[in-house]
C-alpha cells in the first residue's frame, strides 16, 4: 500500500469537532495482515505507509504524530484494543469525542463505510473492550468499513473476519482517501 503522507492534514474535524486520535483496529503479526478483521490497520497504513508508525511499549500501540493529530494502532490483538485506546487517552488528556476508531463492520456494504457517534458494539469484540476500558463510555467516533457477511452460512462470522480480503477489497481500501472522511 502507499502512503499518503505528503496529503495529511495536521489537523481534522469531524463536524465542529476536532479528532485528535485515529485509532485502527487490527491483530499485529503477518498471518493476519490481509485481514477482514485488519481493515482499521490497513487504512491507516493507506493514509500513514506502514513504515512511518513507531513503536511504544508504555502505551502498547505504533503510533505517527503529524500537527495535531495521533495515528494508533494497538499491539496485540484486535479484541484488546481498549488498553492502548485508554493508555493514549489518559497519556495525552484526551477527551473520547476527539477519537475516531477505524474498524471493520460486517453489516455494511463491502468497501462503503459511515461514520457514527455513541453507538452500540454491534459484536465487535474490539469497540467491546474499549468501551469496558473506557468506564463504559461510548461517546467516540468510528469509521465502519464494511467487509460484509460471509456468503456461504456455513461459514462461521469468526473465520469470515480472519480471512482474507480479496484484491478487489484491497483496491477499495487504497482508494479510501482521508479527505473523504473529514470536512
Amino acid at each position: 500500500m502507499m502512503s499518503n503522507l505528503h496529503s495529511l492534514p495536521k489537523s481534522l474535524k469531524i463536524g465542529n469537532q476536532q479528532i485528535k486520535l485515529i485509532v485502527g483496529l487490527g491483530n499485529q503479526g503477518d498471518r493476519f495482515k490481509r485481514n477482514r478483521h485488519n481493515v482499521g490497520f490497513l487504512i491507516l497504513d493507506n493514509w500513514v505507509g506502514q513504515f512511518n508508525f513507531l513503536e511504544n511499549k508504555k502505551l502498547n500501540c505504533l503510533f505517527y504524530k503529524l500537527g495535531d493529530v495521533l495515528y494508533a494502532k494497538p499491539l496485540g490483538f484486535i479484541n484488546n484494543s481498549g488498553d492502548a485506546v485508554s493508555k493514549i487517552i489518559n497519556f495525552f488528556q484526551l477527551s473520547p469525542q476527539e477519537i475516531l476508531v477505524v474498524q471493520d463492520d460486517l453489516d455494511i456494504k463491502p468497501g462503503d463505510f459511515k461514520i457514527s457517534f455513541d453507538r452500540g458494539d454491534a459484536g465487535h469484540n474490539g469497540i467491546k473492550d474499549i468501551f469496558l476500558k473506557l468506564g463504559g463510555d461510548r461517546s467516540f467516533y468510528r469509521l465502519r468499513y464494511g467487509i460484509g457477511r460471509p456468503q456461504n452460512k456455513l461459514i462461521k462470522v469468526e473465520d469470515f473476519v480472519l480471512g482474507d480480503l480479496s484484491s478487489e477489497e484491497l483496491e477499495k481500501i487504497e482508494d479510501l482517501k482521508i479527505n473523504q472522511i473529514f470536512s
